[in-house]
């Protein structure tokens, strides 16, 4: 049975892409200086930790009967951790994705807490962000979540 997501509607998504973003930078300058080094490796870091805080979903975006229907894959993804925002020009889709992970870091930074049991479990953080080349109208976007499978619908104003 498929789940309504609520679309929330917003001026600007810069903000919270520059947060992931920021979030990264902050990772991969952790690790730079982890490696006690400054030679060769800045982009190996950037890259290592984009992978540990955050995965790109794969997006498919066609354009139909005066809309744009977006599909994502988000396997893992409990519906409640789904925050999908809209401009009148963009979509943007975040979400947690719950993961066993063995060890101890700040789930504030996407990375794993520990449990009660012992266990570790971390929050890889998705995101995906689209630029319609057309205006879209926020007010009638809708999303609907199955199975792993996100659907979005917004039509062209």
């Amino acid at each position: 049975m498929a789940r309504e997501i609520a679309v929330r509607r917003t001026h600007s998504i810069l903000d919270e892409v520059a947060q992931i973003h920021e979030m990264i930078r902050r990772r991969a300058f952790e690790m730079f200086e982890s490696r006690g080094d400054s030679s060769f490796g800045e982009m190996d870091d950037w890259l290592n930790a984009e992978r540990e805080l955050s995965l790109q979903p794969k997006l498919e975006v066609r354009r139909s009967d005066g809309r744009f229907e977006i599909e994502a894959d988000l396997p893992g993804v409990d519906p409640r951790d789904l925050d999908v925002k809209v401009t009148g020009q963009d979509v943007l889709i975040t979400a947690h994705r719950h993961e066993a992970a063995p060890t101890q870091k700040s789930k504030a930074e996407g990375k794993p807490e520990v449990k009660e049991d012992g266990r570790a479990e971390s929050f890889l953080k998705l995101f995906g962000a689209i630029h319609f080349p057309e205006v879209i109208d926020p007010e009638a976007v809708k999303a609907e979540y199955r199975k792993g499978h996100l659907r979005l619908t917004a039509p062209i104003a």
